[in-house]
């Protein structure tokens, strides 16, 4: 958790990338003892809910990726009339380059999220199967109110019932 605790102060996604690896790699449901595999579930799904706020809040709340007024081009047209343009011409340009560079910053910034999203999701998923696996029993409850409490979206918490209740479904498919 020390990465995510970084990532708190630095909002690196590289930060977050590092965490989300290292949870996902330090789990090994065979050196539990069966009498444990409940209570570490929990505390591992607590800490996976830490990461899942992260993620959240690193989406950008103003951006839509549906809005195609959000998208870059691939080319600011330059519209200077035939010989040298205008101090304020140029400046025109300029701005409207630097504006499109930083819509391109928003894309990307979003598509990595959505990959960190997606990558943590199902490293959730396949370490609910090992514990499935492992014998854990269910305790569908308990884990759920975990992801509710953490205050995540009603989408996302919608999708991880759906892992709680079946946590083998769609794994090996």
């Amino acid at each position: 958790m020390q990465e995510l605790r970084d990532f708190n102060s630095t909002h690196s996604l590289s930060t977050l990338r590092t965490a989300i690896g290292t949870m996902y790699s330090s789990i090994n449901t065979q050196t539990i003892a069966p009498q444990d595999l409940v209570t570490i579930r929990r505390s591992r799904m607590q800490a996976w809910a830490k990461i899942l706020q992260a993620i959240e809040q690193s989406y950008d709340p103003t951006y839509n990726p549906n809005d195609p007024r959000q998208m870059p081009v691939d080319c600011v047209a330059c519209t200077f009339p035939q010989g040298r343009p205008t101090a304020d011409q140029q400046a025109a340009y300029e701005a409207a380059v630097q504006a499109n560079n930083a819509k391109e910053a928003r894309v990307q910034h979003y598509l990595q999220v959505q990959r960190l999203d997606d990558r943590a999701m199902a490293s959730i998923h396949a370490e609910l199967w090992l514990f499935e696996m492992a014998g854990a029993p269910p305790d569908y409850a308990a884990l759920d109110a975990i992801f509710r409490q953490a205050g995540l979206s009603a989408a996302r918490v919608s999708k991880i019932d759906t892992m709680l209740k079946t946590p083998s479904d769609g794994i090996h498919s």
